[in-house]
């Protein structure tokens, strides 16, 4: 590879246009053979099936069987991510799954078609590249009579027209996650990818995928903030609450965003405790207020998770900023809190320590009552 690498570096000499095209073509040979020994691994049928690009196939002399072998096997395709599917070893030709099989076949069509240009950047990883391509592609493929590569006549236009769509929904995704790791990318920018994914979902054959492959990678974001060895900046903690946020309210609109709201919580949980504990000193009263902020909206984020409801209690009898009026506010919702998630999930020793102290603050009287019960059960259990 690295020797055709410097063929065509040489062949090329100072011609940018002719290096940049004959590059392409390359890295399109190379993804497309890839894609072709995943796909037809332990098929043998065919020569082709060895692993072949478009240069290479036409050279073999057998594009047309391979056009009629794939167009047979894509019957039994349903809708997805195929050039995924295939990348992750999920779909082959050779699959006792029709559904799957035709899957690998879709893809293949689509590296090889007029669409593989684009479709090897979505193999290669590259989504934003590839969806930039797509972009620009779309009238062109609209304006096209036909592709051999999806049948003829009105049939082979709907296949191809669907395999676009299916295809720029895949280039959207890798798009999205690249954004949303990326610190340079502005929140608005990676809500307005996510968007764009889902207003495919209206036009693709399995929408429910979208939705759930781009709340997986949202939460996969979300994790690797709370579960890596330490958080991420401030200025790169905020992006990803805010555009997390704001995708979340997109899933919403298509009956998801339920799976990412507990890690949207986790993170403003985390950032609420990080930033309580960053000096040994009472934090100022702004800085109180934004830290009380950031751990209700967790709380209504995720009411049930014990941790979470516990942190917001801890935090509202620690904060002395504001009227009595509101501090008696603070601790009536941090109450409402902890008993809600008492009734949902049950007891531990944590809620019904921060509960204790809540009512404590809020009426003393009633607090030694539920002490002298507490102690009479605890007695009457001791006693059988």
């Amino acid at each position: 590879e690295k020797n055709i690498f410097e063929l065509l570096q040489a062949g090329a000499g100072s011609d940018h246009q002719r290096r940049a095209t004959w590059f392409s073509l390359w890295d399109r040979e190379m993804a497309t053979i890839e894609a072709v020994q995943k796909a037809c691994w332990n098929h043998s049928k065919s020569e082709w099936t060895k692993g072949f690009g478009p240069l290479g196939l036409s050279q073999l002399g057998e594009a047309e069987q391979a056009r009629e072998a794939l167009l047979k096997i894509s019957r039994g395709y349903k809708g997805g991510l195929p050039i995924t599917a295939v990348k992750s070893g999920a779909a082959r030709l050779v699959d006792s799954d029709l559904e799957r099989a035709g899957e690998a076949a879709t893809a293949l069509q689509l590296l090889f078609s007029s669409l593989g240009e684009a479709g090897s950047e979505v193999w290669s990883g590259y989504g934003r590249t590839a969806s930039l391509k797509l972009d620009e592609l779309h009238s062109t493929i609209q304006a096209m009579v036909e592709d051999p590569w999806f049948g003829s006549g009105e049939g082979g236009k709907i296949r191809r027209e669907r395999a676009y769509l299916e295809l720029k929904s895949e280039a959207l995704l890798l798009r999205f996650r690249e954004e949303l790791g990326r610190e340079d990318v502005a929140c608005t920018e990676v809500a307005a990818t996510a968007s764009q994914v889902l207003y495919l979902t209206d036009s693709v054959r399995k929408p429910l995928i979208l939705i759930e492959k781009l709340e997986d990678l949202l939460i996969g974001r979300l994790t690797a903030c709370t579960e890596g060895s330490r958080m991420p900046p401030p200025p790169e903690v905020q992006r990803v609450i805010e555009a997390a946020t704001e995708i979340r309210h997109l899933l919403m609109g298509h009956g998801a965003g339920n799976r990412c709201a507990l890690h949207i919580a986790r993170l403003l949980d985390q950032r609420a405790v990080r930033n309580w504990n960053r000096s040994p000193r009472m934090p100022k009263p702004d800085i109180q207020l934004r830290i009380l902020r950031d751990a209700m909206q967790a709380v209504e984020l995720a009411p049930h998770n014990p941790d979470i409801v516990e942190n917001l209690a801890s935090l509202v009898l620690q904060i002395d900023t504001g009227s009595a009026a509101e501090q008696e506010s603070r601790l009536k919702t941090a109450k409402q809190a902890v008993d809600r998630a008492i009734r949902s999930v049950g007891s531990n020793d944590e809620l019904e320590e921060v509960q204790m102290r809540l009512l404590e603050q809020l009426d003393p009287q009633e607090a030694r009552r539920e002490t002298q019960r507490r102690l009479y059960e605890a007695r009457q259990s001791a006693g059988k």
